[in-house]
């Protein structure tokens, strides 16, 4: 079989060109099988064979190669999960590093911190033989890195981290002009809340000018040739390449190295999510003898605890059992430091999470991959970073516990969990089993099953924070260049599509750019009454006040409230100054910060008792009804080190207070510095004070 090339490609695929605002785009339709011949690694330069610890590339990354490695098009590549597309990156950045010598930069994307910490680790392992340095850059990176960060060839980090250096860093523009790519791992993002940061990350790469290829990859898109289209938007300003290319490469399910069987269950919930957690662990063991066919098993657990109730349960059922284990077993010679273990591990089940020793996770691995434990119960955690492949994956509920609350897990996380179903080097085929509530069941069956809706953008319902921090940071400074932001945007592909859902007053023959224009300038309009940013012909510049609301990324309608209390005060210039703390408490508590934080039917009882303690200072006058005054209570409860008599209640407002904690932190540095811009100085002492 002679070389694949980006000519034979064509031949094979249902291959056209379509045309969207002067953007010629090819997409490739690659069919299973069309193409018999796998490449070799032995292709490559000798300098980067040992980056790959097998001989023969896989059918998905074969037929990328030609792209990736010799070509200069942008890529959008769609292809299953566990099918090896970390390969396709890895051969763009040969590419890099074979024009650009070792000089070049590139930047890769990821939704969370673990994924970008098991990407970075993985990376630097690899790449340190040849030379070539990666660098971590998340929350959790630590300061006195980031020169040595700044220097690395690769950089690895979450969307919202790079929106805040490509803002902060003083050297960026140095950066980015040796930035030659930019890699968007899950991509299909783009229609979750936090899609719009990057939207905004990838248009300020854009209109900065960055000479970058960018190449973006998921499991599943829907519309894909809108991604593409928003991948290459804008370029043909900066004559980045001649024709300006983008290429899609889409393979489907077939592909996957292992057939997986997916099964959504659900199960009635009155809304207590700890109640509905520890329902769940007993239906574990019969999903075990059902779907396991006596094979490894992972269950997915929200929280460390969960972990080690759904063993406990497991096995008190097990020791019920009037019949042999369902499993085989070996005897462990082992020592664990951690007290239980020893005594769930008889039975073949163990619990995995980041507060067990170090050693006590190697066992668990190792102990894991060799079968002498038939079930392990872990975070989430565990779905990255460690190679821990099962035949049987349980998520077991679909909530998470994050930052203090449960939310739902997102999509890129339940795939990541997923993926682990089926053990290529054992299995032909693999099991995925989702547990969840009654009224969650359909979201997750079109998940599963990929029948779900377009990906949309988000972008409109936070633009006023991100077009003042494009004018903060001097990429708008005219409302020709917001209009021009506002076009390299996937909400500008979107709105052309499907208008309505983002202008609910567009009618049949409107011109939605137009209309979406007038949504642009409604904005800025807003910005300019809240006196964030000032308009003057045309011009635009950030005032004091929008550059507070950038430096501490205050969202638009919490900036609101902040600045409400200036005005209150004037209005009531005799009032007190704990009339004053109460209302900047109030203020702070209403913030959209706090919107993940949720106020939930059996948590009532202990927060009207706690409005009642003598250390509250302003209680309410009745009952707590929602999220903002439950804020206004747990902050309360911080400042005056109220005592949480009932242990759960102590366990989850202890986890939930910092996080409150730490938004009306840094809220309230924003309102320091907003009452010393304003010269107020009794609110600039009450905010210091709490």
């Amino acid at each position: 079989m002679d070389p694949i090339t980006s000519r034979s490609l064509k031949n094979y695929g249902n291959a056209y060109n379509f045309s969207q605002d002067n953007i010629n785009q090819s997409m490739v339709n690659i069919q299973p099988n069309s193409i018999n011949g796998l490449r070799k690694v032995s292709e490559l330069p000798d300098r980067f064979r040992s980056l790959f610890p097998f001989g023969v590339f896989n059918s998905i990354q074969s037929q990328c190669i030609d792209t990736a490695l010799y070509g200069n098009e942008d890529l959008v590549v769609i292809a299953p999960t566990g099918s090896g597309k970390t390969v396709v990156f890895e051969l763009a950045m040969i590419n890099v590093l074979m024009n650009d010598n070792d000089h070049a930069r590139m930047v890769y994307i990821a939704p969370t911190k673990a994924i970008c910490s098991g990407r970075a680790q993985d990376w630097s392992r690899k790449f340190q033989h040849i030379g070539i340095t990666c660098g971590e850059l998340t929350g959790d990176t630590n300061t006195a890195n980031i020169a040595d960060i700044k220097k690395s060839n690769i950089i690895v980090t979450t969307p919202e981290k790079w929106e805040s250096v490509t803002r902060q860093w003083v050297d960026i523009k140095n950066l980015l002009s040796m930035l030659k790519l930019f890699m968007i791992d899950e991509v299909h993002i783009l229609h979750e809340d936090r899609g719009a940061i990057l939207e905004a990350v990838v248009s300020r790469m854009k209109l900065m000018g960055t000479n970058s290829r960018f190449i973006a990859i998921s499991a599943t898109v829907p519309n894909i040739e809108d991604v593409a289209s928003w991948i290459n938007l804008g370029f043909q300003n900066y004559n980045k390449f001649p024709q300006n290319n983008v290429k899609i490469l889409q393979f489907g399910d077939e592909y996957r190295p292992v057939r997986l069987s997916r099964q959504v269950l659900s199960y009635p919930s009155d809304g207590n999510v700890f109640k509905f957690d520890k329902t769940l662990n007993d239906k574990l063991l019969d999903i075990i003898q059902q779907y396991s066919n006596g094979k490894p098993t992972m269950v997915f657990c929200a929280t460390r605890k969960s972990t080690e109730d759904a063993c406990q349960t497991i096995v008190k059922q097990l020791k019920h059992m009037r019949k042999n284990l369902p499993w085989n077993i070996r005897p462990v010679e082992m020592t664990f430091h951690d007290k239980l273990l020893p005594e769930i591990i008889k039975y073949g089940v163990v619990f995995h999470h980041a507060g067990l020793h170090m050693q006590d996770r190697k066992n668990i691995e190792s102990m894991f991959l060799q079968g002498a434990v038939h079930v392990i119960c872990a975070t989430s955690t565990l779905a990255i970073g460690v190679n821990l492949p099962a035949h049987l994956v349980i998520i077991k509920s679909t909530m998470a516990y994050k930052n203090g609350s449960f939310t739902e897990y997102s999509d890129s996380e339940i795939k990541q969990m997923l993926g682990r179903a089926g053990r290529p080097q054992f299995d032909d085929s693999g099991v995925a089993v989702i547990m969840t509530s009654h009224n969650m069941k359909q979201k997750y069956e079109e998940l599963v099953t990929g029948v779900k809706d377009r990906l949309e953008s988000s972008l409109h319902e936070t633009l006023h924070e991100h077009l003042n921090s494009e004018i903060c940071l001097g990429t708008i400074d005219h409302v020709n260049n917001a209009m021009k932001w506002l076009k390299t945007t996937f909400l500008y592909i979107r709105m052309k599509s499907n208008p309505q859902r983002y202008d609910p007053g567009f009618k049949e023959g409107q011109n939605w750019e137009k209309r979406l224009e007038g949504i642009c300038m409604n904005d800025l309009r807003n910005l300019e009454i809240s006196e964030m940013i000032v308009m003057n012909n045309d011009n635009i510049r950030p005032t004091k006040i929008g550059e507070t609301m950038a430096k501490y990324h205050i969202k638009y309608l919490t900036m609101q409230r902040i600045l409400s209390i200036f005005s209150w005060c004037q209005k009531n210039s005799t009032s007190s100054k704990e009339e004053i703390r109460n209302i900047c408490l109030q203020k702070v508590s209403q913030a959209e910060e706090f919107n993940e934080v949720k106020l939930h039917r059996h948590e009532k009882l202990a927060l009207n008792k706690l409005n009642q303690h003598a250390d509250i200072k302003f209680p309410l006058s009745g009952k707590v009804k929602d999220t903002k005054e439950k804020v206004f209570i747990m902050i309360q409860i911080v400042l005056g080190n109220v005592p949480l008599e009932d242990s759960s209640t102590r366990i989850q407002f202890n986890t939930e207070s910092r996080v409150i904690i730490q938004h009306s932190h840094r809220i309230l540095k924003c309102l320091v510095e907003l009452a010393a811009y304003k010269e107020n100085v009794t609110i600039l002492k009450i905010a210091m004070d709490l």
